[in-house]
């Protein structure tokens, strides 16, 4: 009888959660959760749990769920069940900036479980590595593991992951300041995302790649269109208490006001997107915060400000292990302290730059220049290196001075792969 009750329960959960009522659908899940025994019911709550967490930003909590899963999966002895369970523990470490641990553990899953190559496992581990090596700024091993997510997709016809890898490369192209091929990847996921209906359980992703929509048209000074995108962003996430939306939109208008210089308007607003963050466990996104409070200060001429509010993303960064933030903290610094004639610091900061950037080979390959200071387009090769959009036609310059058809093209600058790797095709140069 107390099983029957129990998943009555879990049955009125799982209908309260399609209605996105989240709090009533967590208690209704923790009530089941207290009296089912068997070790398979128990798991499938939990695993409805974790999504719900997961919508509301709670990412501790889907930790400690996907964490109790591990403990069932275990007792019935399921290879499928525990992958599962290792695989929610890598979401949730990779929302709260455990990049490292994500990494292990999705590897975990990839290695030790062996799933089928094209199984939606398979797809959505490639598209969390794409995210953590994104977190850590390994641009490289990014796009390779959201290039793998993004042939499941296709080959499984998944709309979901398919809208994510979007999502993921368009953030990717977005730090290097790659604005226009950004807005191309948010817009294509905005297109696939436009396609769920209210009730469909992914119907979230809409305004996440609203949000992202909203930076990319502020970079390119589309302000008018950024800030409509944004408040209609914010009305549904109230409404559904995404707490993360919420905070990134925030964060939004606060850049906004910051290029307008309204600083005042900027600061609060500055404020209460990083509480939500610190509330939420996304240390990214407390990141992301400080650094436009930092140009805050910067634009309003508080130097010593400035000063503190980069030194104390330069900590955070380092904690996250976020070289491009790291990167951009040391750039920072380095003319603070130049303009304050602290040269010593200053000179150690751009020493700290110089060692960035050769780790993180951004420079490109052709040209020598650096990317991703300013808004240029760029092209990643099929080895996975970038280089700048107008230097391709060099690489597709003859190796040799006879102009025979049969000419071997020039491979990748940086990796020299031959022949079969070379990454240059007609295709390329007539794109």
């Amino acid at each position: 009888m107390g099983q029957k009750i129990a998943k009555r329960h879990a049955d009125k959960g799982v209908c309260l959660y399609r209605q996105r009522l989240f709090k009533e659908a967590l208690t209704e899940f923790e009530i089941a959760c207290r009296k089912l025994d068997k070790n398979d019911d128990l798991f499938a709550v939990l695993n409805y749990m974790c999504l719900v967490y997961m919508d509301l930003g709670r990412y501790h909590d889907v930790l400690v769920c996907a964490k109790r899963q591990a403990v069932a999966s275990e007792r019935l002895e399921q290879k499928s069940l525990q992958l599962e369970a290792t695989f929610n523990m890598a979401r949730a470490y990779e929302r709260l900036g455990e990049y490292r641990t994500s990494i292990a553990l999705c590897n975990r899953c990839l290695v030790t479980g062996k799933p089928p190559e094209m199984s939606p496992l398979s797809g959505y581990t490639h598209l969390c590595l794409g995210d953590n090596f994104y977190g850590l700024s390994d641009v490289k091993k990014s796009l390779k593991h959201y290039d793998r997510s993004s042939h499941v997709a296709r080959v499984l016809c998944d709309s979901v992951l398919e809208c994510r890898v979007y999502l993921g490369l368009g953030q990717v192209f977005e730090s290097l300041q790659d604005h226009v091929t950004a807005l191309q990847h948010f817009s294509r996921a905005s297109e696939i995302a436009r396609q769920f209906t209210a009730d469909h359980p992914c119907e979230k992703l809409q305004r996440r790649v609203d949000v992202e929509l909203a930076v990319v048209y502020g970079k390119l000074g589309r302000v008018a269109e950024a800030l409509e995108i944004c408040e209609e962003a914010m009305k549904v996430a109230l409404c559904n208490a995404d707490r993360p939306v919420q905070a990134r939109c925030l964060l939004n208008f606060a850049e906004i006001h910051r290029e307008r210089h309204d600083y005042q308007t900027a600061y609060p607003r500055y404020q209460s997107a990083f509480s939500i963050a610190v509330e939420t466990g996304d240390r990214k996104c407390q990141l992301d915060v400080i650094s436009g409070m930092a140009l805050s200060a910067f634009d309003a001429q508080d130097l010593e400000q400035a000063i503190e509010l980069n030194e104390k993303g330069l900590s955070l960064s380092k904690e996250l292990e976020s070289k491009l933030e790291m990167l951009t903290c040391h750039r920072r610094l380095c003319d603070l302290y130049m303009c304050l004639d602290l040269h010593e610091i200053s000179t150690v900061h751009g020493f700290h730059v110089r060692q960035l950037l050769r780790e993180l080979q951004l420079h490109c390959g052709v040209c020598g220049d650096v990317i991703g200071e300013k808004d240029e387009k760029l092209r990643p090769l099929p080895c996975y290196h970038i280089i700048h959009e107008r230097c391709l036609v060099h690489l597709y310059r003859p190796t040799s001075s006879t102009s025979l058809p049969l000419q071997r093209r020039r491979p990748c600058p940086t990796c020299r792969h031959r022949t079969s790797s070379n990454p240059v095709s007609e295709g390329d140069v007539d794109a």
